[in-house]
């Protein structure tokens, strides 16, 4: 018994246009029509690296630098994904912040401000140890910046819970970044894109989304962590 299936780039393209009726089963597409499918699929991953999933959650790593308040996120940046020497990616959003002294094991959370919050800090120089934070997405390259600006170097780290980006799909033998009960969707998710190219009538295209839609639904109702959400009133 196997349960590793991830096929290749290639498998889930050539039934994405095979659902549009770009090509009939047992033919192949026309280069021109792959090539254009992937630019699609690629796009379509990127859109959906917004939704953020649960297996694209990283914890990353940052040591803080004396007089300095503001530090890249991206490239070849310090801020390394946790455990390794490997830079992190520039993440879409961060979900939390915590310090840690270098030398001990206790982790504090830093309070999120949003840029309104952070544009309204009055002493942005003023120095101390890092209790808040703000984080700006930006392009290409993330910045994060933290309150007060850390005195000492080298004294605390932050640990940073955010999203890598999803990798984007080049060669015709790479396999999906996606859990495999994804690979369905994405078939569905590029067909339903690809059908206004390939003259697919108002009716069909509606029946494609619906069905993309539906299967979209399951997906999603599993990709949620498995933990209670409690709520708590204040007194009166």
């Amino acid at each position: 018994m196997s349960t590793s299936y991830n096929p290749p780039r290639d498998i889930i393209v050539r039934r994405a246009l095979r659902m549009v009726g770009a090509f009939n089963s047992g033919d192949v597409p026309r280069a021109e029509q792959l090539a254009d499918a992937v630019d699609v699929l690629n796009m379509m991953i990127k859109a959906m690296q917004i939704e953020g999933h649960l297996w694209v959650k990283i914890f990353a790593e940052l040591t803080l630098t004396a007089s300095q308040n503001a530090y890249d996120i991206g490239g070849n940046s310090a801020c390394v994904i946790k455990g390794t020497t490997t830079p992190a990616a520039r993440p879409f959003r961060i979900y939390g912040v915590n310090r840690k002294a270098i030398t001990g094991a206790n982790e504090v959370p830093l309070l999120e401000l949003s840029r309104k919050s952070w544009m309204e800090v009055p002493t942005k120089a003023s120095t101390g140890t890092p209790v808040q934070y703000y984080y700006d997405p930006q392009m290409m390259t993330g910045k994060l910046y933290v309150w007060p600006t850390p005195q000492d170097g080298t004294t605390y780290k932050l640990l940073i819970n955010m999203d890598r980006p999803l990798s984007d799909i080049l060669d015709d033998t790479e396999n999906y970044d996606f859990p495999q009960e994804w690979l369905e969707l994405l078939c569905y998710g590029l067909a339903w894109r690809l059908a206004p190219e390939y003259g697919m009538n108002i009716a069909e295209r509606q029946q494609l989304a619906t069905e993309y839609t539906a299967l979209r639904d399951i997906i999603l109702s599993g990709d949620t962590e498995n933990t209670s959400l409690y709520f708590e009133m204040e007194g009166r």
